[in-house]
């Protein structure tokens, strides 16, 4: 009869070590989703495809600076966030210009692009 329920006692704390290692899996995956970067081709890690009237982002390249790793047209940037939002701003720009010298689409098109 002890047997039976040290066997049962085990399973049971087996359940919830699984159950707790399932919650902290979720609980660093939730973290690291906005940390992870899809792997590139080539130098670029922009991740932006997009080129709404030919106005496609800035490449964000190494810059070889340890202290400012990431580059975006000869400008450096300590963090990828920043040399990010760099590189969008010069495409929402170029593409702004192009929508403003007859381009087939409004300014506004160029603010909805993600």
């Amino acid at each position: 009869m002890l047997g039976l329920r040290a066997h049962g006692l085990l399973w049971l704390a087996a359940l919830l070590a699984l159950a707790s290692a399932a919650d902290i899996m979720d609980g660093i995956g939730a973290e690291w989703k906005m940390g992870l970067r899809p792997r590139q081709s080539g130098t670029n890690l922009q991740p932006f495809s997009g080129a709404l009237g030919g106005a496609s982002a800035s490449a964000i390249t190494n810059s070889g600076n340890s202290e400012r790793p990431y580059e975006v047209e000869g400008d450096t940037f300590p963090d990828f966030q920043t040399a990010a939002t760099r590189a969008c701003d010069n495409q929402k720009n170029a593409c702004a210009e192009i929508a403003n010298s007859g381009g087939s689409f409004e300014v506004s098109a160029c603010e909805e692009q993600n």
